[in-house]
């Protein structure tokens, strides 16, 4: 399950460096940490799946 949830995330990561930069060199760690604030903060709100993952798992048990 982690394994789908690490490949979903880099697949995230890609999308929306796609968008924002084009595949351009300007996007790095600090937007990428940026776009996963919370939406109230500024973010666009894209947390990594492993973190909803493991709560579900503990929620689940």
């Amino acid at each position: 399950m982690e394994d789908a949830a690490l490949f979903f995330d880099k697949g995230l990561r890609e999308s929306i460096e796609n968008i924002v930069v084009c595949e351009g060199p300007f996007f790095g760690d600090l937007q990428w940490r940026l776009s996963s604030l919370p939406i109230r903060l500024g973010g666009l709100g894209l947390g990594p799946s492993t973190t909803s993952t493991d709560a579900n798992a503990v929620l689940s048990s």
